[in-house]
């Protein structure tokens, strides 16, 4: 087969992706909504260059939550066509437990990043 599997490379989500850890010391609401980007958000966007191409860098060099007028980006992540027509983002899934609190916790993860800007310089993927 033309696509077989040479090896695998085992490695930590902090040591593959340590531009995206939130700051030292954040809130357990902040790591949370970390862990819920990783799951729903990171498969398109990226944080300081790491995680999905598909879709817009959320945090540098500006964040998200630093343009995003209060209450908005919420109801971005909650329905996005009501903000945007004919968006390709679909809505955080209507059947995730909780999900008003998944919401706010994304919120409060990207909320956090935004004073961590940890951009690798192009073209150095290890450093």
């Amino acid at each position: 087969m033309p696509y077989q599997i040479a090896s695998i490379e085992l490695a930590s989500f902090a040591a593959r992706f340590p531009e995206m850890l939130p700051p030292a010391g954040a809130s357990t609401e902040t790591r949370r909504g970390f862990l819920h980007f990783r799951k729903y958000c990171m498969a398109c966007h990226t944080i300081n260059g790491h995680g999905g191409g598909k879709a817009p860098e959320l945090n540098y060099p500006v964040s998200v939550t630093e343009y995003f007028k209060p209450g908005y980006l919420e109801q971005w992540i909650d329905n996005p066509a009501s903000l945007r027509y004919n968006t390709t983002m679909p809505a955080l899934a209507a059947a995730i437990p909780e999900r008003e609190k998944v919401i706010a916790e994304i919120i409060a993860y990207l909320t956090a990043m935004r004073d961590v800007k940890r951009m690798r310089p192009a073209g150095n993927s290890k450093q």
